[in-house]
């Protein structure tokens, strides 16, 4: 199951960011310049407060979220 989320706070520019959520991992897809993308283990980490997005371990969950995050994109 994936859940899906677009930051479309100035619509006609485009979203900042688009979210990707499993039960376990969320990604944050951070669109505007400079800014860092971020991945979360839901389950160890319930606050976010450890971006693991340069964590090799989570290479592959970055991986399959970022997939599905475009095919969602596609819809």
């Amino acid at each position: 199951m994936f859940e899906y989320y677009v930051d479309d706070a100035w619509p006609y520019a485009g979203p900042d960011q688009l979210a990707v959520r499993t039960k376990n991992f969320k990604l944050v897809d951070n669109f505007l310049e400079n800014d860092i993308d971020e991945l979360y283990d839901l389950i160890n980490d319930p606050g976010e407060m450890n971006n693991l997005i340069n964590d090799e371990d989570y290479d592959e969950i970055e991986k399959e979220l970022r997939s599905e995050s475009k095919r969602l994109q596609k819809i």
